[in-house]
């Protein structure tokens, strides 16, 4: 059962420039890669489901995509090969989540 609470906080991508920050207080989480910086998309857990709604700043419209994932305590998967998702590689991204106590 997905919850929003355990996937918030900052994850890192294992092989590549590419971070995720979740905000459970917006619904929104934060991007960042070799070419964006904290770009944002509203999200939603359905089931092993992840909804990404592109809600950057910029005067840009990309539909909303929905992404697998599995996520346990210190690790998050996203695919991303089977559906484009504007400012993502598209392949499968493994994040490690960082821990900055």
């Amino acid at each position: 059962m997905p919850n929003n609470i355990n996937i918030v906080g900052r994850w890192i991508a294992r092989d590549m420039a590419d971070t995720l920050t979740f905000d459970s207080n917006t619904g929104v989480v934060y991007h960042s890669n070799a070419s964006v910086h904290n770009e944002q998309y509203q999200y939603q857990l359905k089931g092993d489901s992840i909804t990404l709604i592109y809600a950057g700043s910029e005067d840009y419209y990309s539909p909303p995509t929905t992404h697998l994932y599995y996520m346990n305590k210190e690790y998050l998967s996203i695919d991303f090969k089977n559906t484009k998702c504007d400012g993502f590689s598209q392949k499968v991204i493994n994040y490690l989540r960082f821990n900055n106590n």
